[in-house]
């Protein structure tokens, strides 16, 4: 009787290590399949957590920089910018906005010992709230005063054109870059009262 006994608490004792051991691969599954999965999703989003971070630092730089005014003279790293002046216009080579195209003229002088090509990536716009907005690529292609691909020898001034596309007029800081990852960058200020046409 007593045989008996132990025999079947031995086979229970066997059924729930078998049910533990087969709980614990489960979980264990389960776990690798949730690695997995947010592995993948955030190896879809690396670029885009990259340009929020980016226009996160460019904004807070802003305000723990002085911005410079139009017409100075900014030198970072091997290019030395000048802003020009600035307008606001509803269309710019037939292409038309709900917001404005702010247009910015500006010049600038390659200082360093080699040609340079500046692209208007080097720019960014930062409004009152710290919101960046990038130049207009589709516009930097329409003509030959827009500043892209501009390429420049050591000591010669070029200027050209950079737009923005921008829901309203304020005043922004227009931030200007050494290259296109901003690893030197300064700015300079456009207010409303200083808007002017161009030549």
């Amino acid at each position: 009787m007593e045989t008996t006994k132990l025999e079947e608490t031995g086979k229970k004792m066997q059924k729930k290590g078998c049910g533990i051991a087969a709980a614990s691969f489960a979980i264990i599954s389960i776990i690798i399949l949730i690695s997995v999965l947010f592995s993948t999703c955030g190896g879809n989003s690396d670029n885009q957590i990259k340009k929020e971070t980016d226009n996160n630092v460019l904004s807070d730089t802003t305000k723990n920089l002085p911005a410079n005014n139009i017409g100075d003279k900014v030198l970072i790293g091997n290019i030395e910018y000048k802003v020009l002046g600035f307008l606001y216009t509803k269309t710019m080579d037939e292409k038309k906005t709900n917001g404005y195209f702010l247009v910015v003229k500006i010049g600038f002088t390659n200082k360093g010992n080699s040609k340079i090509t500046v692209q208007n990536e080097y720019f960014s716009l930062i409004d009152e709230k710290g919101k960046s907005y990038d130049s207009d690529s589709e516009l930097a292609l329409s003509g030959d005063k827009m500043i892209y691909n501009m390429e420049c020898n050591p000591e010669m001034k070029k200027a050209g054109l950079v737009i923005f596309e921008v829901p309203n007029k304020q005043n922004y800081q227009l931030a200007l870059m050494s290259d296109s990852e901003g690893s030197e960058v300064d700015f300079v200020s456009l207010p409303l009262s200083k808007e002017k046409q161009m030549q």
